[in-house]
C-alpha cells in the first residue's frame, strides 16, 4: 500500500498550530470547548487513517444527541460555528487561507491551472469539524473545486508518496490527420496506467486519477496552457534537424536537460502538466524526429 508524505503526528501538528492561531483571535470559548488537544489529535488521526486507507472518515461528533448531553449545543449550531471558522476567521481574519493556497503553484486536481481556491477534500457540509484542518484543504483552481463532488468520481488525495515520483503522469503525442506542415502533432496529457512498480492500491488510485482527469478536463487544460510550450519545443527540434545537428544531442539539449532541471525544482513550484509534455517529448522522441 502507498503511504502519505505526512504521518499522523504531522497532521496533528499542523492542525494544532492552526487552532492556536484561531484561539488567539477569538474571544468566545467555542474552539476551547470542542477543539482541545485531545480532540484535535483524534480528528487528525482519523483524517490521516481515512485518507491513507481511502475509507470513510469517522467523525467525533456524530449526532445532535451527543451535543445536547455532552456539550449543551445542537449539531446545527456546532456546524454553523465550524463553517464560520472557515468562511470568516481563516479567510478574513488570518493569513492561513492565503498561506495554504500558496503551498502549490498549480491546482492539485488538474495539475495545470493556477491555484485560486481551497477545496475541502472531505467535504465541510457533512464533516464540519474538519472545516479548518490544513491537511483537509487542497490548493485548487475554482473550476476543479466546482466540479469535485458533482459526479460519482473519487478524487485522489494528492499527497501520496508514489505520486511524487512523477512517473504517473505523461502525455501521448500523435500525428494530426491533415497535412498542415507547420503544426504536425497533437498531444494529450494522460495518466500512466501501467507503472510496473505500482501495487494494487496504487493502481486503484491511478484508475481514479484517470476518471478525475476526464471530469476536470485536465488534458484540455494542458493543451490550452502548454500548447505554446509544446510547439516551441517541436520547432526547436525541427530547426536543429534542418541544421543537421546530431539527433541525440538535440534531445539532450531541448528535452533531457529540461527534465533534469524540473526534477530539482521544489515541489510547490512544479507544473506537472508541463512536465508531462516533456516526458511525452522524451518517450516519443524517435517518432517526432522521424516525422518532423
Amino acid at each position: 500500500m502507498s503511504v502519505l508524505l505526512k504521518d499522523k503526528k504531522e497532521f496533528f501538528r499542523s492542525s494544532s498550530d492552526s487552532f492556536k492561531l484561531l484561539k488567539i483571535k477569538r474571544l468566545d470559548n467555542f474552539i476551547s470547548t470542542f477543539y482541545s488537544n485531545i480532540s484535535i489529535m483524534q480528528m487528525a488521526s482519523q483524517l490521516h487513517s481515512a485518507i491513507s486507507t481511502r475509507t470513510k472518515y469517522k467523525p467525533l461528533y456524530v449526532s445532535s444527541n451527543n451535543f445536547i448531553s455532552k456539550n449543551k449545543m445542537s449539531y446545527e449550531n456546532f456546524k454553523n460555528q465550524c463553517l464560520k471558522l472557515f468562511e470568516y476567521d481563516i479567510k478574513e481574519r488570518l493569513t492561513l487561507y492565503s498561506d495554504l493556497k500558496n503551498l502549490r503553484a498549480t491546482c492539485q486536481y488538474c495539475y495545470t491551472s493556477s491555484v485560486n481556491a481551497l477545496d475541502h477534500y472531505i467535504d465541510k457540509d457533512n464533516y464540519p469539524e474538519l472545516s479548518v484542518f490544513p491537511d483537509n484543504l487542497i490548493p485548487t483552481c475554482t473550476n476543479c473545486n466546482s466540479k469535485k463532488n458533482k459526479k460519482d468520481v473519487s478524487f485522489v488525495y494528492p499527497y501520496y508518496s508514489f505520486l511524487h515520483n512523477n512517473d504517473w503522469i505523461n502525455c501521448e503525442i500523435t500525428l494530426k490527420s491533415d497535412n498542415y506542415t507547420q503544426d504536425k502533432f497533437n498531444f494529450e496529457m494522460c495518466v500512466n496506467m501501467s507503472i510496473p512498480s505500482a501495487n494494487y492500491f496504487e493502481k486503484q488510485i491511478l484508475a481514479d486519477l484517470n476518471q478525475q482527469f476526464v471530469v476536470v478536463g485536465a488534458s484540455e487544460k494542458s493543451i490550452q496552457y502548454n500548447g505554446t510550450f509544446f510547439r516551441l519545443k517541436i520547432n526547436s527540434i525541427q530547426k536543429a534537424k534542418k541544421n543537421k545537428l546530431d539527433k541525440d544531442f538535440v534531445k539532450s539539449l531541448f528535452v533531457d536537460t529540461d527534465i533534469e532541471t524540473f526534477k530539482k525544482l521544489p515541489d510547490h513550484t512544479k507544473n506537472l502538466s508541463q512536465y508531462a509534455v516533456l516526458l511525452g517529448l522524451q518517450s516519443n522522441y524517435d517518432f517526432i524526429w522521424n516525422n518532423i
